[in-house]
């Protein structure tokens, strides 16, 4: 099993400068040159998950499994149950089956 994981990217224009979806497109361009079976970001994707469609797109909709864990930033400006559908989290708690893994979240 092989996967790329970062967290704390805090997405949040324009309090927070960061690279947004170009830096996700590069994370997601790293993964698939080494093979990832999946991608995880680890908690502080973006402050307000409302707010920014195109971030969550291109996470989301990326063609290598992308997963979420909330942080503590996650649901900040959006509510909670909100940012679990964006996120596409049916709960805060799952897991997923990789590789003859079990992963839990």
């Amino acid at each position: 099993m092989k996967f790329l994981i970062f967290s704390d990217f805090h997405y949040e224009p324009p309090r927070f400068l960061c690279s947004g979806v170009e830096g996700i497109k590069l994370m997601q361009r790293r993964a698939e040159e080494e093979g990832c079976d999946f991608i995880m970001q680890a908690g502080d994707f973006c402050h307000s998950a409302k707010d920014v469609p195109e971030l969550l797109a291109a996470y989301n909709g990326f063609h290598i499994p992308s997963y979420h864990v909330l942080g503590n930033h996650d649901a900040e400006f959006t509510p909670y149950e909100e940012t679990l559908a964006l996120y596409g989290m049916s709960n805060e708690y799952y897991y997923f089956d990789v590789g003859g893994y079990r992963v839990i979240v």
